[in-house]
């Protein structure tokens, strides 16, 4: 069994800005909002698709490559926390479809309880943002705080458990 990945630096994944969208924007252990843990290491991302309304347009960040298992089930999960009614994209192992997740509220911490996705391939990466088309149009933009991404293995989420510093390991 693969040991679960845990990405705790959001700044150190790759950003991507295509069509009318600009690369995302994080700011790593912002203050504005406590973790959920009640320390300040929740990162703040900004994401922008411009005026696009197609599959081209995505603004989005994606994790350093993932060691999985050809074939075998993984479950992506994270916190997120934004203005009520914001949505975000997100996608895995699979690397196909894409989830939708609606933000709760600001002061309200999301958790993404687990998405599973069947593994392609020997080397994934788990991706979050905004990207046009493929569930109708969304929101254009979205400034979000993002904590405790956690890739396991297996079809059930586990808890996240933060390390003493944000290294950007998975």
């Amino acid at each position: 069994m693969v040991p679960p990945n845990k990405v705790e630096n959001f700044d150190a994944w790759t950003k991507t800005g295509s069509g009318t969208a600009s690369l995302p924007v994080v700011t790593a252990n912002d203050s504005t909002y406590a973790a959920p843990d009640g320390t300040f290491t929740a990162d703040k991302v900004v994401f922008n698709v411009g005026a696009g309304t197609t599959a081209a347009n995505e603004s989005s960040i994606d994790s350093p490559s993932i060691v999985t298992v050809t074939g075998a089930a993984y479950t992506g999960s994270f916190r997120v926390m934004g203005s009520a009614g914001t949505q975000l994209m997100l996608r895995h192992v699979g690397g196909s479809s894409y989830g939708l997740i609606t933000c709760s509220g600001l002061g309200i911490w999301d958790e993404v309880p687990g998405r599973t996705e069947i593994a392609g391939t020997t080397s994934s990466s788990m991706s979050i943002g905004i990207r046009q088309g493929l569930v109708g149009t969304i929101n254009a933009t979205a400034t979000v705080w993002l904590w405790g991404a956690k890739l396991n293995p297996g079809p059930i989420a586990q808890t996240y458990h933060p390390q003493a510093s944000k290294q950007g390991t998975i």
